[in-house]
C-alpha cells in the first residue's frame, strides 16, 4: 500500500513541477490578488486571528512533541502508559518531525533561498521572483520554499494509512487538504508564500509520510506463502 501511495506522490510532484514550468508567473499572478500598493499584502502575519493561527502553527510542534516524548518516556516506567497505539502515535510524532521539522523546514527552506512574495521587485521588494525549484542566494534562512505552517496542516496526511477503512481514509486525507490549504492561504494572504510553495509542501509531506509508514509497517512484512498442491 505505502509503496502505491510514494509513487503517487512522486508522480503528482513531477507534474507539478513541468506546470509550474509552463505557467511561471501564476505564482505572481495569484500573490497579486492579495496586494494592494497603496498598504502592501491584505494580512499581516501580526495582525488579528491570522497572526493568532500562524504562531499557533510555530508553537504547536514543540509542544506536542515534548508531550509525545514524555508519554513514551513514561511508558517505559509507568504501565498506565503502555497502551495498545503507542506505536501508531510514535509514527505520527515521526511524521512530524521528518515531513514538516527536517524536510520542509530545516531542509527546504533554510536552503533553498527563494525569496518571500513581500521581498520581490513586484511587491515593492527589492529581490528577484524565483521559481520554486530555482536554488537561490537571495534569501539566506526561513525563506519562502515550501511553506512551513502549511505542513503543520498537510501534517495531518499521517492519519490516513492508520485509519481502518478507505472512508476513514479519504476523511483523513480532505481534513489534511482543507489543514494545509487553508494556513497556506492564510500565509499567501500574508505575503509569506506563493502558490506554489503550498502545494510543494503538501506533496512532500504525503511522499514523506508514506515513505515512514513503509519503514515502520511494511518493509519488514514478508509476502504470504504459496502453498503448492500436487493433485
Amino acid at each position: 500500500m505505502a509503496k502505491f501511495h510514494i509513487i503517487v506522490g512522486l508522480v503528482v510532484c513531477f507534474c507539478a513541477w513541468v506546470f509550474f514550468l509552463i505557467f511561471p508567473h501564476l505564482d505572481l499572478t495569484l500573490a497579486s490578488d492579495f496586494y494592494n500598493p497603496s498598504y502592501g499584502f491584505a494580512a499581516s502575519a501580526s495582525q488579528g486571528i491570522l497572526g493568532a493561527l500562524h504562531k499557533f502553527a510555530m508553537v504547536f510542534p514543540v509542544i506536542f512533541s515534548v508531550i509525545v516524548i514524555l508519554f513514551l518516556l513514561g511508558s517505559l516506567f509507568i504501565k498506565a502508559f503502555r497502551i495498545k497505539n503507542r506505536k501508531a502515535i510514535f509514527f505520527v510524532a515521526v511524521c512530524l518531525w521528518i515531513g514538516p521539522g527536517l524536510v520542509v523546514n530545516a531542509v527546504f527552506k533554510n536552503h533553498w533561498g527563494r525569496p518571500r512574495p513581500y521581498m520581490v521587485q513586484q511587491f515593492d521588494g527589492d529581490k528577484v521572483f524565483q521559481q520554486p525549484f530555482v536554488i537561490s542566494n537571495q534569501c539566506s534562512t526561513n525563506c519562502s520554499f515550501p511553506c512551513g505552517d502549511a505542513s503543520m496542516g498537510f501534517w495531518l496526511f499521517a492519519l490516513m494509512p492508520l485509519a481502518a477503512t478507505r472512508k476513514k481514509k479519504a476523511l483523513a486525507f480532505a481534513a489534511a487538504i482543507l489543514a494545509g490549504g487553508g494556513l497556506g492561504l492564510m500565509r499567501m494572504a500574508q505575503g509569506g508564500h506563493f502558490f506554489s510553495d503550498v502545494i510543494f509542501c503538501g506533496i512532500f509531506v504525503y511522499i514523506c509520510t508514506w515513505i515512514i509508514y513503509w519503514v515502520m509497517y511494511e518493509r519488514n512484512k514478508k509476502p504470504p506463502e504459496i502453498e503448492n498442491y500436487s493433485g
